[in-house]
């Protein structure tokens, strides 16, 4: 967890305005702020897209969150219940182990079940796109069909995400089951200078220097910018080439 204290004292002892009123919080400095988070959201985004970032360069920017699916086999990735919303859905496990029994609800809908903690997969359950699910239900062969949904022994999993739902597949054995979701949080937007930011803290130093960016900007007169490319970004984050 990064504060705006934390973030910027960098930032000011790198522009030597301690003790000015140069650079306003309001102003300045929680814009800068919001800017670099936003770097960091979308380098994120694109270490996935790209399958350039490991589950390990990330791990401390994951969440785990379990959910009791629809009866309809679905879940609903911005559920009410949770704090924050998501922006990245790195994996999600049907009947994940947990601390509890997992006892199904009544529940018309998915829904976030907090009182079940997470301890780990087992079944593997692998990323689709939409347009391969009527392929993949009539086919033995592909992950997640309904063919082989009732052999427990040959049973696979899948699952595709469409308008801000995950869908597990094969639908007939996901309805109304315990799945646990792994995810990057959406990181919301720092108003005020009580604010935080769920970083890690090794983050601090680039996002300090990702905000020296955005009031570097605002400072160009010659409306050049000194911007990255997202793909830039993950680099200097993750540690990877791009080429």
């Amino acid at each position: 967890m990064l504060t705006y204290s934390q973030i910027a004292g960098v930032i000011l002892s790198k522009l030597d305005a301690e003790g000015s009123d140069r650079y306003l919080p309001e102003q300045d400095i929680i814009p800068a702020i919001n800017s670099a988070v936003s770097r960091v959201q979308s380098a994120a985004g694109w270490a996935l897209a790209n399958r350039k970032g490991s589950e390990e360069m990330l791990r401390d920017m994951t969440r785990t969150a379990v959910f009791q699916t629809s009866p309809q086999g679905w879940i609903l990735l911005d559920d009410p219940a949770l704090s924050h919303t998501m922006a990245n859905v790195m994996a999600i496990y049907p009947h994940p182990d947990t601390e509890q029994d997992q006892l199904i609800l009544p529940n018309p809908a998915s829904a976030y079940r907090d009182d079940l903690t997470f301890i780990g997969p087992t079944v593997p359950c692998h990323r689709v796109t939409v347009e391969m699910t009527p392929v993949i239900r009539d086919n033995g062969s592909m992950r997640g069909n309904e063919v082989m949904a009732n052999n427990p022994k040959r049973r696979t999993w899948a699952y595709y995400l469409n308008q801000g739902r995950a869908y597990l597949l094969p639908k007939s054995q996901a309805e109304s089951i315990i799945a646990a979701v792994v995810y990057i949080e959406k990181y919301a937007r720092m108003v005020d200078t009580n604010g935080t930011v769920n970083l890690p803290e090794y983050m601090l130093e680039q996002v300090a220097a990702w905000a020296l960016v955005y009031l570097a900007w605002k400072q160009d007169t010659q409306g050049q910018g000194v911007g990255n490319a997202a793909g830039q970004d993950a680099a200097a984050l993750f540690q990877f080439s791009v080429n």
